[in-house]
């Protein structure tokens, strides 16, 4: 499993990877800013353009170069429950090909429950089986384009599993 990040923010995602019970096999860090801060060695860096477009042009980079069987997207600002990838990679290895999880817009807003849908899913509550999410393509560059993918990722036959906890708060 990989981690996925388009972020500037090394020392958040390092916070943030550092606190998870479930270390990932890999990480890429795809930016397009000057700062790219002190990445550990380990870490595959990746410089993109800024295409203002909130990092889908990276994230569909991703999945067609991920090398991983799942990956996810982290985000520097946001929070991940210290178990989020051991939860989220035990219902991949039962056979899932998109593993969401509940999660919040804000620390005090209410709890939204995943589905696979626009509204349902936000890029940082999904992880996804990389030879279901490349043939579907990251194609949509309009805000929701998180629940674009993962919705046509069902259409075309992915399974799908719903953690039933809040484990990613977005900032």
């Amino acid at each position: 499993m990989a981690i996925i990040c388009h972020e500037q923010n090394i020392e958040g995602i390092k916070r943030i990877i550092e606190r998870q019970t479930k270390k990932p096999d890999n990480i890429v860090l795809y930016y397009s800013n000057e700062y790219f801060g002190d990445a550990p060695p380990e870490w595959k860096i990746v410089q993109c353009p800024n295409l203002n477009d909130w990092g889908h042009g990276k994230c569909k980079q991703a999945i067609e170069e991920a090398t991983s069987d799942f990956i996810c997207f982290f985000n520097a600002d946001s929070y991940y429950e210290d178990n989020y990838l051991l939860e989220m990679m035990k219902r991949a290895r039962e056979g899932f090909d998109v593993v969401l999880c509940d999660f919040k817009h804000r620390p005090d807003s209410n709890v939204i429950v995943a589905h696979p849908i626009i509204g349902g899913t936000d890029r940082g509550n999904v992880l996804v089986c990389v030879k279901e999410a490349r043939p579907v393509g990251y194609n949509h560059s309009i805000y929701e384009a998180d629940g674009l993918l993962i919705q046509d990722m069902v259409k075309q036959g992915a399974s799908w599993i719903r953690v039933n906890k809040c484990l990613y708060i977005n900032n």
